[in-house]
């Protein structure tokens, strides 16, 4: 499935950056025996930037 997803829009890009640096650089987080892998904190890392940063827009239509 394709978005069509506005990368000239700060937040979006900002979104996207955070999603890829822990996924492509390996970050790992592990507590005791549960270890979350790379590809989990970039979707947990994704979603709480998306959720801090919804607020409201400031493009208005045209």
């Amino acid at each position: 499935m394709i978005q069509n997803i506005d990368l000239n829009d700060n937040k979006n890009l900002f979104v996207v950056s955070i999603i890829l640096i822990p996924g492509i650089g390996g970050l790992q987080i592990t507590f005791g025996a549960v270890t979350i892998t790379k590809v989990a904190c970039a979707l947990i890392l994704g979603v709480i930037a998306n959720l801090v940063l919804s607020g409201k827009s400031k493009k208005t239509d045209k």
